[in-house]
């Protein structure tokens, strides 16, 4: 959660040495070499089944290709805090999905968790929507859409559950990058990013703590975990993102979006208190 939320105020940093869509393939591209390069070490296979391949190409074009082209997109239109707040309402969509898809129990704790985790959210995005020269439209979508992609790659992962997943995680990244690098090519004139040690520090940081950890790790967890109450913890995720904006960047947090981290707080409380069976321990090594 608190690598997720740095990475926001990382690409807005970034945005300002490379286009977007040339950002987000590098940092997807250098992400799943790593994680290629660590495969032998995990005792993973290099390339992924056959019957794999299917969904590997779903998950590169919707929690890869597009959930990151719209993330990299959407802070150059919206403050970094706030496109970490829309960025992530995955839990809103994946308790959806889950309960449809994956036949999740929706309990009171979960339902109410997720009303107070809406309410929050939109409490604290409200404030620069209705600003004059906020967020407009095209930022608002991008950072849905975003949500959208990660919250599809994580029912699929969830209801696969491969065995060799690390080998999957890299090549979706991998395969993710593809588009990315097209787009800059077809939409961004392949305009070359501006050379700076800075640039490639911000790089490293977000393909490998803020993509090939963050990916790996979350997949694994996910193995042995009840989907939607696992995914509320990117509630707190907006709460982390406002606070290195405020830091970093001078961004001021109203009264209401204050209100919102409370009401966000509460519902994970909420979650938390409900009893539950003790999730299992996911397969394979992490």
């Amino acid at each position: 959660m608190l690598a997720t939320a740095f990475c926001f105020v990382l690409i807005k940093a970034g945005l300002a040495y490379a286009p977007p869509f040339l950002f987000a393939a590098l940092r997807l591209g250098l992400a799943g070499l790593a994680l290629v390069m660590l495969l032998p070490l995990l005792g993973q296979p290099l390339l992924p089944a056959r019957r794999d391949w299917a969904w590997l190409l779903l998950l590169a074009l919707a929690s890869a290709a597009f959930a990151y082209g719209a993330m990299f997109s959407s802070p150059g239109l919206a403050g970094a805090g706030l496109a970490a707040v829309l960025g992530n309402v995955q839990p809103l969509i994946v308790a959806g999905l889950a309960s449809f898809l994956l036949k999740e129990r929706f309990t009171p704790a979960k339902r109410w968790a997720l009303v107070l985790g809406f309410v929050g959210v939109s409490g604290m995005a409200l404030p620069a929507l209705a600003a004059p020269g906020g967020l407009g439209l095209p930022g608002a979508g991008l950072a849905l859409a975003s949500s959208l992609g990660f919250a599809v790659g994580s029912v699929v992962i969830k209801r696969l559950e491969p065995p060799h997943l690390f080998t999957l995680i890299a090549w979706q990244l991998l395969l993710g990058s593809l588009p990315l690098f097209a787009g800059w090519l077809l939409w961004e004139g392949g305009a070359a990013p501006r050379s700076s040690l800075e640039f490639v520090g911000l790089l490293l940081v977000l393909a490998l703590a803020g993509t090939a950890f963050v990916t790996a790790g979350w997949y694994w967890l996910l193995q042995g975990s009840d989907l939607g109450r696992l995914s509320q913890v990117f509630f707190l995720v907006p709460a982390v993102g406002l606070g290195l904006a405020v830091v970093l960047y001078g961004e001021r947090v109203t009264l209401v979006q204050g209100l919102g981290l409370v009401l966000i707080a509460g519902g994970l409380r909420v979650q938390a208190l409900e009893p539950r069976p003790m999730d299992r321990i996911p397969r394979g090594d992490p």
